[in-house]
């Protein structure tokens, strides 16, 4: 097996660009120009006779990125590790050096095999490891050549070299890509690589990371991050808890998941990886069949996942809210959704499909899919209507241990609709998870 790229560069495993032209202002030359005026008035003093010129030069830095090549070709075989390598040369006159940094053309990181979609090699662990430690099938980078990092995807772009001087003359960084296969299909897998340098000390921010340090959804803003998106604009990050990643998207001035909420109890970061700890003691018990809900009253921390779902009760899904509900209260601020993620309220739902213009706008913007309905207190999945019918649990307690929940219907017969009803706190619905201003409603 091999990998190689084409040569339009679209497909190919290795491409780069440069930033160049950055205006900097490197110093300056301030000149005083003595220019005699004579006076046809004898009572002319001599101070008048001088006047102050500042002359300030502004010199562009130059800045120059090149790799030896454009394609790394690396031959493998199953249960292997091999590496390929690329050389990256910048020179630049900035006083303050500058930063290479490294980053995935696309939003997916996966070697993929040519005509497959299905087959391909990920980069997706997390920190540095060896190629000892590495995953069994995976691929990755390293400015050492021992330390290998994860490919970060499009738009997070994670530094590989960096300089705080001018350096004096080129300066070349080399860039060794290792490859793990497991049993893999043998072919050609490839993907693409972005490398880009830019002049420090200028005034452009810029978000880059530290190899390994990847954003991840709990560190990602409203503030900073959510607001700074176009509305409409998509993007995904991983869940640090599991690995996952989720797509999401701003609509209106709100942060939708594209996908609905489902821990991983099979690949979660926990020592005992029966359950995942998602608050100050709260964990969630994961049960393996839709049956055993039934009676669900002690315990009531259950989640049932399916290969791409989960269904929870009321108190999972709050991350161990309350599970007696007075009236109209428990408007709950706690979730299992990641760090600064929450659950919607039942009017982000209803403001979403009127700035979208439809509820199947909506439907099709937040990818609600051929989802199943819920599962009620006997441990059956209800309401199935095809795959077109889900209910997600909001964050606000209802009464008489009722919760409010909002129904998401899109089945041909009965058109499309969003309402909201209370629901039982021990039935199993969907969560799905928005970045949104702190408000009350």
């Amino acid at each position: 097996m091999k990998m190689e790229g084409r040569k339009d560069g679209i497909s190919s495993l290795m491409s780069f660009f440069g930033v160049f032209g950055i205006f900097l202002i490197i110093g300056f030359v301030s000149a005083i120009i003595y220019s005699p005026v004579f006076k046809t008035n004898a009572a002319y003093t001599p101070e008048s006779s001088i006047e102050d010129v500042d002359v300030t030069v502004n010199v562009d830095p130059v800045l120059s990125l090149s790799l030896d090549t454009n394609e790394v070709m690396i031959d493998t075989s199953i249960n292997s590790f091999e590496t390929g390598s690329v050389n990256a040369s910048v020179i630049t006159n900035s006083a303050y050096g500058y930063t290479l940094t490294l980053e995935g053309a696309n939003d997916w990181t996966e070697l993929v095999l040519d005509g497959s979609g299905s087959d391909y090699i990920p980069s997706d662990f997390i920190g540095a490891k060896t190629s000892e430690q590495m995953p069994e099938t995976s691929w990755g980078f390293s400015s050492n050549g021992n330390e290998f990092y994860a490919v970060p995807e499009n738009g997070y772009p994670v530094w590989v070299d960096h300089t705080y001087t001018r350096p004096i003359s080129t300066r070349v960084t080399p860039v060794t890509f290792g490859v793990k296969t497991g049993v893999v299909p043998s072919g050609i897998y490839t993907n693409t690589v972005l490398f880009s340098a830019f002049a420090n000390g200028t005034d452009e921010e810029r978000n880059v990371h530290e190899p390994g340090t990847l954003p991840s959804l709990q560190t990602f803003g409203y503030e900073n991050d959510c607001l700074n998106m176009q509305d409409g604009e998509y993007r995904s990050l991983k869940d640090s808890r599991d690995g996952q990643w989720y797509g999401f998207k701003r609509i209106d001035d709100i942060c939708w998941m594209t996908k609905d909420l489902n821990l991983n109890v099979a690949d979660a970061l926990d020592e005992t990886n029966t359950d995942i700890y998602v608050g100050d003691t709260f964990t969630i018990n994961y049960v393996s069949n839709p049956s055993e809900f039934a009676n669900i009253a002690s315990p009531n921390n259950k989640a049932y996942m399916t290969s791409s779902n989960g269904y929870y009760t009321w108190y999972t899904a709050t991350g161990g809210g309350s599970t007696s509900l007075n009236y109209y209260i428990n408007t709950t601020t706690k979730s299992i959704c990641p760090s600064g993620w929450e659950l919607p309220y039942a009017n982000d739902f209803t403001s979403a499909v009127e700035h979208l213009g439809s509820v199947q706008d909506f439907r099709d913007a937040i990818d609600v899919g051929n989802y199943s309905g819920y599962i009620n207190t006997n441990g059956e999945i209800v309401n199935n209507e095809n795959g077109n019918y889900v209910q997600y649990w909001t964050r606000k307690g209802y009464r008489n241990n009722n919760a409010l929940a909002v129904a998401a219907a899109f089945s041909n017969s009965n058109g499309v609709s969003i309402s909201a009803r209370d629901e039982s706190v021990n039935y199993g619905l969907r969560v799905r998870c928005v970045l949104r201003p702190t408000v009350t409603i």
